[in-house]
């Protein structure tokens, strides 16, 4: 997005790249809200998530959203050497011992990587209350995670 707005002259002021991480994206929101209107923000759906979970003041009526450029997307990652190949195994262990995988996610549950999970489990016939979630603090965590003790596996979103 840099490249392109500076390069084609869409902006009149050269565009400054700032990645303010932390809070499931709260800390880049608050650091928007403070600036005097010259700033892009680009950011997942956490803004309305954040709000309805109750970790947020903000809301999305406090920004003048621009465009959508991109529809919301969800990783499921596994260790290197796992027994996990694919999606559909995936799930089969999960219908049919949902207690033997672990679920990383951060920073909460109810956010967007949260729900999508949980929406694609019941799609699968998987009862969502049997899946055992671990939250992270923040989603640097969750990739640096690899693994549980015992024969729990970690899927990362």
């Amino acid at each position: 997005m840099q490249t392109i707005l500076n390069g084609k002259s869409i902006v009149k002021e050269p565009i400054v790249v700032r990645n303010k991480a932390g809070g499931g994206g709260e800390a880049g929101w608050k650091y928007v809200k403070q600036q005097d209107g010259h700033v892009l923000a680009m950011n997942s759906s956490l803004l309305i998530t954040n709000h309805l979970l109750g970790r947020s003041q903000l809301t999305y009526k406090e920004f003048t959203p621009i465009a959508t450029i991109a529809k919301e997307w969800e990783v499921v990652v596994v260790s290197r050497d796992s027994s996990i190949h694919g999606a559909k195994e995936l799930m089969d262990r999960l219908k049919k011992d949902a207690k033997t995988i672990r679920i990383g996610i951060s920073p909460w549950l109810g956010n967007d990587d949260h729900l999508s999970f949980v929406q694609a489990s019941k799609a699968f016939g998987i009862n969502p209350a049997e899946l055992e979630f671990f939250v992270y603090k923040n989603s640097g965590d969750v990739v640096k995670a690899d693994s549980f003790s015992g024969t729990q596996q970690l899927i990362v979103l």
